[in-house]
């Protein structure tokens, strides 16, 4: 999704990782205007995730996973099983969708993440990525190859290509979440699974895309996160 002509990249969004019998899943999806959001989605096996605990307010966390390594290790939370109503019907009409348990990454990517990412993975530096994998516009908001100024180190990376967010995922041991997984998480506000029914809720989300996207993203994690500990799923990059 675009806004004020800015690409956008739920960097949580390197959100997450959904664990599907602990078998790395190879399918992600592209958004219909092309763009997709960073954000993983299964571990592969030989990576762990610590077991889960219940946290005060009864949403289920857990610890970080143990990635490979080299690899940062960032904060995966886990997301229940579920029977959801998509806007996007597997039958085109009124089938829901049913979501196995999964983690999800609770903070989008940074610029800081995506530039140790592109310096240890060159190929996906900007100049170097072939223009099939990379738009003109890959990483423009950067300096320079390994420069993300004048983006702040703990604001969103944005311009991302598709091909790019897998190559980070993969890194991370993870996978870009497919369309229900995203719609799944997003849904939720502090204190309930699916908040779409709330008139003020979506009168929020619509007033920050109604104004123009000439501030580049703040900081990750200023906002309070939702009913799973997820952060930023709405009014920084989506």
């Amino acid at each position: 999704m675009s806004r004020g002509g800015t690409t956008r990249l739920l960097a949580a969004l390197l959100a997450g990782a959904a664990l599907a019998g602990g078998a790395l899943a190879a399918d992600s999806v592209a958004w219909p205007d092309g763009v997709t959001a960073l954000q993983a989605v299964a571990l592969p096996n030989g990576i762990t995730a610590a077991q889960s605990v219940t946290r005060p307010d009864g949403a289920t966390a857990a610890p970080p996973v143990v990635l490979p390594a080299g690899v940062t290790a960032a904060q995966y939370l886990a997301l229940p099983a579920g029977v959801f109503r998509s806007a996007l019907p597997l039958d085109g009409r009124t089938a829901p969708a049913v979501l196995a348990p999964f983690f999800m990454r609770s903070k989008p990517v940074s610029n800081a993440e995506f530039r140790a990412f592109v310096a240890t993975h060159p190929a996906w530096q900007r100049g170097q990525a072939p223009g099939i994998f990379a738009a003109p516009d890959y990483l423009s908001a950067w300096n320079g190859t390994l420069d993300y100024t004048p983006m702040a180190s703990s604001a969103p990376v944005t311009h991302v290509s598709w091909y790019a967010a897998m190559a980070f995922c993969d890194a991370e041991g993870a996978r870009l979440p497919r369309w229900h997984e995203w719609e799944y998480a997003a849904a939720a506000d502090a204190g309930r699974a699916d908040a779409r029914g709330d008139p003020a809720w979506l009168a929020r989300i619509l007033a920050w895309y109604s104004r123009p996207g000439t501030t580049p993203p703040q900081q990750i994690g200023l906002t309070p996160p939702n009913l799973y500990g997820l952060h930023d799923l709405h009014g920084l990059v989506w």
